[in-house]
């Protein structure tokens, strides 16, 4: 008879930090160019996808599997989270109109 692994014992916890990285950076990695719109004028704050701004629409929108680990345990979170890793793997595609005018271009 075969054995059952433990469903208490976390394996991911036993792999070096290095493993763990590529292990996330491929479960977060989004399929096409992430487009950020803001919540609102001047926010630090960004939706992923334009149907999140309408509220009836919004819960149709799947969140990021980032957001998902992120929930898993605060030191995924903090692998996570910390090292950026899915703004380092992910393609960004930036509307010029949400960034003013630089001075020099006024010169």
């Amino acid at each position: 008879m075969a054995d059952i692994p433990n469903a208490d014992v976390c394996y991911l916890d036993k792999m070096p930090p290095e493993v763990r990285q590529k292990i996330f950076g491929f479960a977060i990695i989004f399929e096409k160019d992430v487009a950020p719109f803001q919540v609102k004028k001047r926010s630090n704050k960004f939706f992923w996808d334009k149907a999140q701004k309408d509220p009836k629409k919004a819960s149709d929108v799947p969140q990021l599997t980032a957001v998902h680990l992120s929930r898993c345990s605060k030191k995924i979170y903090d692998e996570v989270a910390t090292t950026h890793l899915f703004y380092q793997v992910n393609q960004y595609v930036l509307n010029p109109s949400l960034f003013p005018e630089s001075t020099e271009d006024n010169n």
